[in-house]
């Protein structure tokens, strides 16, 4: 677990110290701590989906406006959630291998895999 000030150096005070468990934009995908990152999109606003990700469990709802009808210690609003996801999903989840190998092919992927 990181707190969300360690995730995203704006939230301070009461949203800074929470702990969070995981991120995610999709609501379905929300477990207990998790902060739910709510982005608009051509078809639909992550909004609408904010209410399942609180009884999900999320801790916080980050967005660029808050939820009408949610208490206001629920909702994070930032300037541009996109950038405020890869900030904190960037922070949460380790770094990438420095060496990445892919094998494609008809034949001989599994040879040369085990031998990578």
């Amino acid at each position: 677990m990181r707190r969300l000030a360690d995730l995203l150096p704006n939230a301070a005070g009461a949203f800074g110290a929470r702990e969070i468990a995981g991120v995610a934009c999709d609501s379905r995908r929300v477990a207990p701590g998790f902060a739910f990152f709510a982005l608009r999109g051509a078809r639909e606003d992550g909004l609408a989906h904010a209410p399942a990700a609180l009884a999900a469990g999320a801790a916080v709802i980050v967005a660029e406006r808050a939820l009408e009808g949610a208490r206001a210690q629920d909702c994070l609003v930032v300037a541009d959630a996109r950038l405020a996801l890869a900030q904190a999903a960037a922070r949460f989840h380790d770094a990438q291998p420095r060496v990445i190998v892919a094998v494609t092919g008809t034949s001989g992927k599994t040879s040369v895999a085990a031998f990578v």
